[in-house]
């Protein structure tokens, strides 16, 4: 087991300490000063150069030296340094912790004075400067994390810094879990348990932020609680439909079944003889009449339509047949007029070839030679037949150029007057092209006109035939008249059987929603039942959850106190209506740490779990008790112990060797008489 032990701590301008140091010499020793003097300071020296934080935790405590009024001393260092020695006592295992902090003032240009831009802490490790973060990881690899430190240095974390979850997790860490299937072995009345634990997924687990036990405890008491609501509801409805069903008379089904075939028969009767006044005798002969009237005049319309249609898409052919000649009539101009234009085009192309050639032509013709008569080396005359044959290789060049100009212009020449002959014969394609095109357009708008007229035309029809239809619809006009009396009557008895076969219908439709609200009413019976065994099902599966939880209790408790003398710890709160709640509280007799503990009984329970705790880290540190004053006797520790006691007397901090300790009869230390011996301070 790793034992590091505090062999001397050093504090300047630290809170209201401005020099002191601590020569602890890796034993056990008490620290005494009347109130302010600086014990606590102590305290959270050690805890400020090993993690950047008080004894309580705070990271934002004032480090620095504070006047009287209040405010803080400026411009001074405020350090603490550590000596720690580990199990040998050697040098290579001392480690040298030193944690410093400063203000930052810094002269920008131009100003005569330095301004204040913040603060700066240094680590120093064994001399030599480090960054924070390889500090904190010397730190946490020899000492301990910021949560070992805690637990092991002070009797007070565990059980009152500590939230309840993490207290009960370490503890179960140390201890040791319940298995589920322990706690199903343990009694018979959890028989049923085990498959619906094991029906328990891991999202319902997940989701629940427990264990199987309690998320199963979650699922029956919401399926509880809806079919309790569904039962609460199920008489409050029933109600409902019986007060319904008194509403309905009771009647025979039966008689009124067989009276309603009977009317219906009556009135298939009924209707029947209505049908025969309606179209027979008189008014049937008449009704022919017309008919054969309407029939004959449609044919008459529909033949003189047919005449009067077939001459207008005779028309409309011939129509047709125009649009296209002219259609055709009028691309046949558009194509004259595009190779008129290609013509006239080329005629302008050749006019300005044959302007261009002429100019060339008398440019030659005008040109002289101008060759030099003098040589360009020595500047003396040429001789005469030289200047002779100079002139004369002009000469025939610029006859030659005149012959090619001339056979170019004349080539250009005829070729301008068969572009003209062209552009003649094109001009009259064209006109004639446009005559037969306004030819077209004659003749589609006459036949235009034509196919409008005709369409417009009336038809007419023999006006005998139209007389005859209106004698025959008077002749059935008065036919009716003579039957509607004898078809009044009937209509009378219509609506009569009519209006009793209504009420019959209403009355079986009544008896039928009477028959089914009564079975709604035995229906809702049965859930009422089914719903009540289910809800005793599922309280007697919440009751094996609460038993698995209580005897789950009576064994983790029993496992974790077993490793305790002192300390008792209580993991769950048992309701007033008998429900159980988690929880992890430190008790002493069955008083809660918490509450009315007394701190000399908060210190020793304190010393017992970083007893326990020591030996499950592997490590042993310096506990630091503060008001030690208030203890009488303390425990056996293995480790180092620097107790902070109350001591009106001395005006300054005082430190000294604490004397021989052993266990009294009770297991319990007892200071026996040996004299403190001062250290210095």
């Amino acid at each position: 087991m790793k034992d590091y032990r505090l062999e001397r701590l050093t504090l300047r301008n630290f809170k209201g300490v401005v020099d002191f140091q601590l020569d602890a010499q890796a034993g056990d020793r008490k620290v005494r000063g009347d109130n302010a003097t600086g014990k606590t300071t102590i305290r959270d020296a050690i805890f400020w150069l090993a993690t950047g934080k008080d004894s309580a935790g705070r990271s934002n405590f004032e480090v620095k030296t504070l006047k009287p009024s209040g405010e803080a001393k400026h411009g001074m260092e405020h350090e603490v340094i550590g000596v720690f020695v580990g199990d040998d006592g050697t040098d290579d295992s001392r480690l040298t912790l030193q944690r410093t902090y400063h203000e930052d003032w810094r002269k920008k240009r131009g100003q005569a004075e330095k301004e204040f831009t913040g603060h700066t802490t240094e680590y120093v490790i064994n001399e030599v400067p480090v960054q924070k973060k390889e500090f904190d990881a010397v730190v946490a690899e020899t000492l301990g994390a910021e949560f070992e430190l805690r637990l092991l240095m002070d009797p007070e974390y565990f059980s009152d810094g500590l939230a309840w979850k993490n207290r009960r997790g370490l503890l179960v860490e140390v201890c040791g879990d319940v298995s589920d299937d322990d706690v199903l072995a343990s009694s018979d009345k959890l028989s049923d348990l085990g498959p619906l634990l094991d029906g328990v997924s891991p999202e319902a687990v997940r989701a629940a932020g427990s264990d199987r036990c309690d998320a199963l405890r979650r699922q029956l008491a919401a399926a509880k609680g809806k079919t309790n609501k569904t039962l609460e509801q199920i008489p409050v409805r029933i109600d409902e439909v019986t007060r319904e069903l008194s509403t309905f008379e009771d009647v025979d089904v039966e008689a009124l079944t067989t009276r309603k075939k009977d009317v219906d028969e009556g009135l298939d009767a009924l209707y029947e003889q209505r049908q025969g006044l309606a179209f027979g005798g008189a008014v049937a002969g008449a009704r022919a009449t017309l008919s054969e009237a309407e029939s004959a005049l449609q044919q008459a319309t529909t033949t003189a339509r047919g005449e009067r249609d077939d001459a207008s898409q005779e028309v409309y052919v011939k129509l047709a047949g125009a649009r296209a000649l002219f259609d055709a009539a009028n691309l046949k101009v558009g194509r004259r007029e595009g190779s008129l234009r290609d013509h006239t085009g080329a005629v302008d192309v050749t006019v300005r070839e044959i302007e261009s050639l002429t100019i060339v032509r008398d440019a030659i013709e005008s040109g002289e030679y101008k060759g030099d008569a003098t040589c360009p080396a020595c500047g003396q005359d040429l001789p005469e037949d030289q200047v002779d044959e100079a002139r004369g290789k002009f000469n025939a060049q610029k006859a030659s150029k005149l012959r090619a100009t001339d056979d170019a212009l004349e080539r250009e020449r005829i070729a301008l007057e068969a572009i003209k002959v062209s552009v003649t014969e094109a001009q009259q394609s064209l006109d004639e092209a446009r005559q037969a095109r306004d030819d077209a357009s004659e003749s589609k708008m006459a036949l235009a006109i034509e196919y409008n007229e005709a369409g417009a035309k009336e038809f007419e029809v023999p006006a005998e035939l139209q007389t005859a239809v209106d004698e025959a619809a008077s002749a059935l006009e008065a036919a009716r008249g003579s039957s509607e009396g004898a078809q009044a009557d009937v209509d009378v008895k219509i609506t009569t059987a009519g209006e009793e076969r209504d009420a019959i219908a209403q009355q079986l439709a009544q008896a039928e929603r009477r028959e089914h609200t009564a079975g709604r009413i035995k229906e809702l019976e049965r859930t009422k039942q089914r719903l009540g065994a289910q809800y005793e099902e599922y309280e007697r599966q919440l009751y094996m959850t609460e038993e698995f939880v209580r005897r789950k209790v009576a064994l983790l408790e029993g496992r974790i106190n077993e490793r305790f003398t002192i300390a008792h710890f209580k993991l769950f709160d048992e309701q007033v209506q008998g429900g159980l709640v988690e929880c992890c509280e430190t008790t002493v007799n069955g008083v809660p740490f918490g509450t009315n503990l007394n701190h000399g009984a908060r210190v020793l329970v304190g010393l017992e779990i970083i007893d326990v705790l020591q030996r499950h880290f592997d490590k042993r540190l310096p506990v630091i008790v503060d008001q030690a004053e208030s203890i009488t006797t303390l425990p056996p520790m293995d480790c180092q112990m620097i107790r902070l006691v109350v001591d009106a007397d001395a005006r300054e901090l005082t430190v000294s060797e604490v004397g021989d300790e052993w266990r009294d009869e009770d297991g319990l230390h007892a200071n026996r008489g040996r004299p403190e011996r001062k250290v210095g301070a």
